[in-house]
């Protein structure tokens, strides 16, 4: 006794389907922007306050800084 099986790519997908994967495709790149201007907008803030914060001529850091350190012997 031999039992058939219907494959289940007999029937095109849902119609529905289609639908739901175009709408999903959209919210994943929608959310994948909105993460990315948010993470460079981040790294603006970061790289811009570093750049201000540097100090403009070398002799402008602090002398202790400047100082060699040794290691007592």
């Amino acid at each position: 006794m031999q039992i058939a099986m219907k494959a289940y790519t007999d029937r095109p997908m849902v119609p529905g389907a289609w639908r739901e994967i175009l709408r999903l495709v959209l919210a994943s790149l929608a959310t994948g922007a909105v993460v990315s201007i948010v993470l460079a907008l981040a790294v603006f803030m970061v790289a811009t306050e570093a750049h201000a914060a540097a100090p403009a001529t070398p002799a402008a850091a602090p002398a202790a800084l400047a100082a060699p350190v040794t290691a007592p012997v």
